[in-house]
This record gives C-alpha cells, sequence and structure tokens, in this order.
C-alpha cells in the first residue's frame, strides 16, 4: 500500500475493521488525507457495508430458527478470517448461498436493471484498478485472452451492484475485468463489470482491443498507463480511433485473428 497508489477496497475495509498493522493504518489514512478518490471510495464502501449489514438483519429474521443459526455462525467464522474480498462482498456470497439473492443497493429509490445495450460500465462502479507489473512480466507471455476466474460470491456482488435481473446473471451478462489481467488489471470489485453477451460491442470485440493494446505496449508505441487508460475509459471509442472503424471488425470463420487495419 504505497502513498502513490489508490486504496483499494479491501484495503478500506481492513483499516475500518483494524486489521491492518499500526504502520499500515497510518499510510492508509495518511493517502486518505490527500486522496479525494480514496475518500469517495470510502464513503462508497461504508454505504454499502451497512446496506449489507441492515439487509442481512432483516433478511435473517425471516429464516427459520436452524437456517438462521447456520447462516450467523458462517457469517462470525467469515469475519474472524483475514479478509481476501471484504466483508461485505462475503456477506453477499452468504446471502446467495442462503438462497436470499438481496441487493446491496436496495435503499435506492429507483433500481433501473441493467440492460444489454450498456457495454460501457459505470464509472462510479467500476472506475478499473491496476497493480504494478513490469514491461516484462506484461510481454513475457502472448496476450491468449484466459482471465483468471472471478470467484462466485465476488459475481454477485457485481451482478447486485449493477441490478443485472437474477434470471439474466451467467446467461445474458458475464462478469468481465475492466482492464485486463494481462495489461495490469486486478480482480478487485472496481475492475469488474457484467458484459453483454449479444451487443455489437461485445466481449470479442472488447478481446480484440485488448490485443492490439497489448500488441503495441510490448512494441513500444504506447505506454502500460496509456493502454490501461484506454479501457478505464470508453472503451468502444478506443476501439474506433484504434481500428480506424465505427462498428467492430468481424472474425472470420476458420481465422484465429482478423485481417486488421
Amino acid at each position: 500500500m504505497g502513498d502513490n497508489v489508490h486504496l483499494s477496497r479491501e484495503d478500506l475495509l481492513l483499516l475500518q475493521d483494524g486489521e491492518l498493522t499500526a504502520a499500515e493504518a497510518a499510510a492508509a489514512e495518511r493517502h486518505l488525507s490527500d486522496c479525494e478518490v480514496c475518500r469517495a471510495l470510502k464513503l462508497r464502501t461504508e454505504q454499502t457495508f451497512a446496506a449489507a449489514l441492515a439487509a442481512i438483519a432483516a433478511e435473517t429474521s425471516k429464516l427459520p430458527d436452524y437456517r438462521r443459526n447456520v447462516l450467523q455462525h458462517r457469517m462470525v467464522s467469515a469475519r474472524r478470517r483475514p479478509w481476501t474480498i471484504g466483508f461485505a462482498t462475503a456477506a453477499a456470497g452468504l446471502l446467495v448461498a442462503a438462497g436470499l439473492g438481496i441487493s446491496l443497493h436496495r435503499n435506492h429509490q429507483a433500481i433501473v436493471p441493467y440492460l444489454e445495450d450498456r457495454p460501457v460500465p459505470n464509472p462510479q462502479l467500476t472506475p478499473g484498478a491496476v497493480r504494478v507489473m513490469a514491461l516484462g512480466e506484461v510481454c513475457g507471455e502472448k496476450d491468449d485472452d484466459l482471465d483468471p476466474a472471478v470467484p462466485a460470491a465476488t459475481e454477485q456482488v457485481v451482478f447486485a451492484e449493477y441490478h443485472v435481473p437474477q434470471q439474466q446473471r451467467g446467461k445474458e451478462f458475464q462478469v468481465d475485468y475492466l482492464i485486463s489481467p494481462q495489461l495490469g488489471g486486478t480482480a478487485e470489485i472496481r475492475n469488474l463489470w457484467p458484459q453483454p453477451y449479444s451487443t455489437m460491442w461485445n466481449a470479442q470485440a472488447k478481446d480484440m482491443l485488448e490485443r492490439r493494446l497489448h500488441g503495441m505496449v510490448c512494441s513500444g508505441t504506447m505506454t502500460l498507463e496509456q493502454a490501461q487508460q484506454e479501457l478505464a475509459g470508453d472503451w468502444i471509442e478506443s476501439y474506433k480511433r484504434e481500428f480506424k472503424t465505427q462498428a467492430p471488425l468481424r472474425v472470420e470463420a476458420g481465422l484465429e485473428r482478423p485481417l486488421l487495419p
């Protein structure tokens, strides 16, 4: 956790729970005092955390005694373990496992379902998150599009944040990385979003852009930071600029790669 790197949601939850060392907590507080972005994330995290606890209390009160006791036991166990995906994420995962499937944003006055015609993520929910990555690591292997699997509990939190209807999860949408891991993107929730399968600007088009940017970084025509910004901003506009087209290029049957301009 360096002073020049934004705090993650997990860092903030660890800080809130007193799980950081004294030195780490001091560094986090110092960073928060100077970083407006992280203070805003801290506020959203606290609101989500409070909403999760309130939702848990409301939903568990409706459960039969034996299910409520089992769920509470699991929550206490999760609360005592070292934080990996954050307590709010763990709580949401437990609720999904219990068959509740609640949204952490029920306090919104108007919930608009996340429709398939939204191929660009909400920047307030998904600004992107990266890790420090040396150029040799980026270019050591080809970009094969094999992204690390996202844990099921984390996927459910992402779907809930975007209000994706339960029946569409995993069918019309996949939880995808905004900034690809091959270009330094992390598996934090703020780098994950529900990408539609069937729109014109779908995962295939974004994968093509990611390969193009990866090649440019490794050829020295673009910095890694610039490539990350291209994906974290409006990736569709970036695609149009890079491929000089207003529509995604087709991949012909039998070709591993399209003929690129």
